[in-house]
């Protein structure tokens, strides 16, 4: 059974290597800034800045909205979710 597992996960690998040309990212937007982290969470991303904790509306891919932010003693180097938050 383990033998099954990685042949699969090999296949897929393999797949997803050789149609990853297929793969298309575009710009949605930009707020500036250097960022260190990004969590995504439903429609929302929360990035860890130089000024601290920024949270985008993603709900509108093509239209990111900055919805809140919190100015941190120096800048924010990561971001964990915990629970519902």
């Amino acid at each position: 059974m383990k033998n099954m597992f990685k042949i699969f996960f090999g296949i897929w690998l393999l797949l997803n290597c050789l149609y990853a040309d297929s793969v298309k990212i575009e710009k949605a937007g930009q707020f500036g800034g250097d960022f260190y982290d990004v969590v995504t969470v439903g429609s929302y991303s929360y990035v860890a800045t130089v000024q601290g904790l920024k949270i985008f509306d993603i709900s509108d891919k093509t239209n990111p909205s900055l919805t809140g932010s919190y100015n941190t003693a120096g800048q924010a180097n990561s971001v964990t979710i915990n629970g519902n938050y």
